[in-house]
C-alpha cells in the first residue's frame, strides 16, 4: 500500500467516537489529547468478504485496525492467522520500510480504520510514534512467546505421536521371526517327507 490513500473520507471525531481502535494495545499509554488529534488521522475503510487489504510484495505504509469483521492472514495460500474486531494488522511497516509479508483477506464484511506511517510520524510528536513503536513490540513479543509455545506443544504432540506408532510397530520383528521360524520348520517337515 502506498502514500496514495485518499483523505477525502477521514472519519470525523462523531463518527469514530466510539470506536474499538482507542482500545487497541498499540495506543494504550497515550492520552486523551494524543488520541483525538490520532483520531483526525484516520481514514474509513470497507471491504467485502473476500477482498484483499493486503498483497503480499506489495509496499507496506499503513496500519489497518478492525472496527468490524475478520480477516485471514496467509502466507503461500497457508493460514497463519485470523484477526477480527478490535484487532489491528499492518504494523510491520511502523518497523521496517518494506514490503508485506502476507497476504490479508476479508473473511466477512469488513470495515478498518486506516493510518499510514507518515501521518502516524507527523502526529503532535515523536514521542506518540516512540510510544505506538514500543507497543507495537510488547504485542510481537508477546505473539512470538505463544507461537513458541504452540509449536513446542505440537512438536511434543508429533513425538508423542511418532513414539506410539514405534510401540505398536515392536512387536512386528518378533512376529517375522516367530514366521521365519515356522516357514524354516515347515519346509524341514517337507523337505524331510520326501527324503
Amino acid at each position: 500500500m502506498s502514500d496514495s490513500i485518499s483523505n477525502s473520507n477521514l472519519g470525523t471525531s462523531s463518527e469514530t467516537s466510539f470506536s474499538s481502535w482507542r482500545n487497541c494495545q498499540l495506543f494504550s499509554g497515550l492520552n486523551e489529547n494524543q488520541l483525538n488529534n490520532l483520531e483526525r488521522h484516520l481514514i474509513s475503510r470497507d471491504y467485502s468478504t473476500g477482498d484483499f487489504i493486503i498483497r503480499e510484495g506489495t509496499y507496506g505504509d499503513a496500519i489497518f485496525f478492525i472496527e468490524k469483521g475478520t480477516v485471514d492472514i496467509l502466507k503461500e495460500d497457508v493460514k497463519l492467522g485470523e484477526n477480527h474486531h478490535g484487532d489491528y494488522f499492518g504494523a510491520m511497516a511502523l518497523m521496517e520500510n518494506t514490503s508485506r509479508s502476507a497476504d490479508v483477506i476479508a473473511t466477512a464484511p469488513l470495515s478498518v480504520k486506516v493510518l499510514t506511517i507518515n501521518q502516524l510520524k507527523a502526529i503532535e510528536s515523536d514521542d506518540v510514534f516512540i510510544k505506538v513503536l514500543t507497543n507495537h513490540m510488547i504485542k510481537q513479543q508477546d505473539l512470538i512467546r505463544s507461537k513458541n509455545e504452540d509449536l513446542i506443544n505440537i512438536t511434543k504432540a508429533k513425538l508423542d505421536a511418532a513414539e506410539t506408532k514405534l510401540q505398536k510397530t515392536k512387536p512386528y520383528p518378533y512376529l517375522i521371526i516367530i514366521l521365519l521360524i515356522l516357514v524354516i520348520i515347515l519346509t524341514a517337515f517337507h523337505l524331510i517327507d520326501h527324503l
